[in-house]
């Protein structure tokens, strides 16, 4: 039926068969005056406001894409490049927890510690100090640290992993 309305003067279908019904049907539409164009457009208008959503949705999907190397490039150069936490010394320290470590330590790594932090009542606060003696005060308080957290756990993470 389609093809009898259309005169086929000004086709030469020599492709395919369905690209050859394609355009027979594209320049039946442009034949009969229907506006392909313009069907598309009166469809549109009556859901405007759901193009405008989808619009603002891609758009910010292009921006979450966008961002997401940025992002990830600041985890990175704060978790490798720079090291990390900036040091494995605790800032404030409860007194009673600074009483079990003090239990796990010899005499002159007391004092050591003692010198690190100072007593405010209930906590005890990290001294300032240079990245050496940092470094040096965490070497020293790791094993008790370490050693009271597992007490205090009873062990429970060391037997899931251990199995």
């Amino acid at each position: 039926m389609l093809l009898h309305e259309v005169s086929g003067s000004d086709l030469h279908c020599t492709d395919s068969i369905e690209l050859c019904c394609e355009r027979v049907w594209l320049d039946y539409a442009v034949r009969k005056g229907d506006g392909l164009l313009k069907k598309v457009c009166e469809g549109i208008t009556g859901c405007y406001r759901r193009l405008l959503l989808i619009l603002a949705l891609l758009v910010l999907q292009v921006g979450c894409t966008l961002a997401l190397p940025y992002l990830t490039a600041g985890m990175i150069d704060i978790g490798v490049g720079q090291g990390g936490i900036p040091s494995a010394l605790a800032t404030h320290i409860s007194a009673e927890g600074m009483e079990k470590l003090l239990l796990l330590m010899n005499q002159e790594e007391q004092e050591k510690v003692c010198a690190g932090y100072r007593n405010e009542g209930q906590v005890y606060t990290k001294n300032e100090m240079n990245r050496e003696e940092e470094e040096a005060l965490a070497d020293l308080m790791t094993p008790p640290m370490v050693a009271v957290y597992a007490l205090s756990t009873d062990g429970a993470d060391y037997k899931e992993v251990l199995g």
